[in-house]
């Protein structure tokens, strides 16, 4: 079949994700959902254009055809710090059964971190990375301030086989980076990132799909001029994550600010690795540790709250703060990676330098302080998101990318 009669045809996709898409969707995982969320839009606006299948990492092998995908597990890397050459091989040789059964015409893979870009190195068919975060760069700030590489792994079982599985899978970015020719981002982070390591490769810009509790929410934030000040954070357990800057930032606002606050943590249980590191307990400084919430559950919060911060050491482009912009409260984030592309400084929110405690409880006695402000800027920022995020300009977009590349590929066969 030639160049121009492939035109005319329907478009097979092949997903490589990350998460299992909308195959009996349950995930309620605060920063989730947005694979899914891309999927049902693609299929719901242009399910005469193309079909879909999706593959992601899973404990087997296996397909299974659900309301009308077909889905397929590829078994996941174990204890990457044994024999990992021989799994890499058996996850790649995978990974072609899966696309020689497709037989797609594009693979659009989310993300260089859980190993599915590999499919770039075993087949000709064209895979076009969707950029999130990025290892190899992501390694460099790991650690925290006062914590090094060295003391975190001593005594440490579980970060030693973090340690060393990040040592291969850093490795194994840098292969997809050298053989993938084409990669879709959204910061100038990761437009930087994907120039420096990837000069032979085309990058596209497509922003990122947020899941439609949040984008069709008809709540949009409003001063709630709480008596206690509500802080609000979501992050995960991660190092870098910015856990420890959170506890710092609270104690220096409980000897300062001149309001009763609490800083209600979300998606995680547990902040221990950060107050061995800080020596200060959350309890101490009104920090409380609230646990994983549901799409829902996060727009009443963030319409409940004076203000959101985002403490992390190294992002590229944090759902999180996409989604609070989008609900329209003030953010105040470290400029760390993409998220200067996401926040304005004193336009959208407030940057502060990362690990910057200080000028980070300086900015919230500011917001809290001057409400006019904090309006302004969750005004503009929700303005600004909610066309940044549109899902028909997204998809429209990135079905555009995608069928130029399909075509230039065809028309070279």
């Amino acid at each position: 079949m030639d160049g121009e009669s492939m035109k005319d045809e329907k478009m097979k996709l092949l997903m490589l994700a990350g998460t299992q898409g909308l195959l009996r969707n349950t995930n309620r995982y605060n920063g989730g959902g947005w694979v899914a969320s891309l999927q049902r839009e693609i299929m719901k606006s242009y399910s005469r254009q193309i079909t879909i299948s999706l593959a992601f990492p899973s404990e087997r092998n296996f397909h299974e055809e659900y309301d009308g995908v077909d889905y397929y597990g590829i078994e996941q890397i174990k204890y990457a710090f044994w024999k990992y050459q021989q799994k890499e091989k058996a996850f790649c040789d995978r990974i072609k059964k899966v696309i020689d059964c497709v037989q797609p015409d594009v693979i659009l893979c989310f993300g260089t971190e859980n190993g599915l870009g590999l499919a770039c190195t075993v087949t000709k068919v064209p895979v076009i990375i969707h950029l999130q975060g990025i290892l190899n760069p992501y390694y460099e700030a790991w650690m925290p301030q006062g914590l090094s590489w060295n003391k975190w792994l001593w005594g440490n079982k579980g970060a030693m086989l973090t340690w060393l599985a990040l040592k291969e899978f850093k490795k194994r970015e840098m292969k997809m980076f050298h053989a993938c020719k084409y990669f879709l981002g959204r910061t100038e982070w990761d437009k930087g990132i994907c120039n420096l390591l990837a000069p032979q490769a085309h990058y596209f810009y497509c922003s990122e799909m947020l899941r439609p509790e949040i984008y069709n929410s008809a709540k949009s934030w409003s001063n709630p001029n709480n008596r206690i000040k509500r802080i609000i954070s979501i992050i995960s357990s991660s190092i870098y994550k910015g856990g420890d800057v959170v506890l710092r930032a609270a104690q220096i606002l409980k000897d300062n600010a001149p309001f009763d606050f609490v800083w209600e943590m979300y998606g995680l249980s547990d902040i221990r690795q950060w107050e061995a590191l800080t020596n200060i307990r959350h309890e101490q400084v009104n920090v409380e540790v609230k646990g994983v919430i549901n799409a829902q559950q996060l727009v009443d919060r963030i319409m409940s709250a004076d203000v959101y911060v985002h403490p992390s050491y190294i992002e590229n482009s944090p759902n999180t703060v996409c989604e609070a912009q989008l609900l329209g409260i003030p953010v105040i984030a470290t400029d760390t990676g993409g998220t200067s592309t996401l926040v304005e400084h004193r336009k959208t929110g407030l940057l502060v330098p990362v690990n910057e405690p200080y000028l980070m409880a300086a900015d919230i006695i500011e917001l809290i302080n001057s409400p006019e402000l904090s309006v302004l800027l969750g005004k503009n920022a929700r303005s600004k998101s909610l066309e940044r995020h549109s899902p028909s300009h997204i998809v429209s977009n990135l079905m555009s990318i995608l069928s130029n590349i399909k075509d230039e590929y065809h028309g070279s066969l």
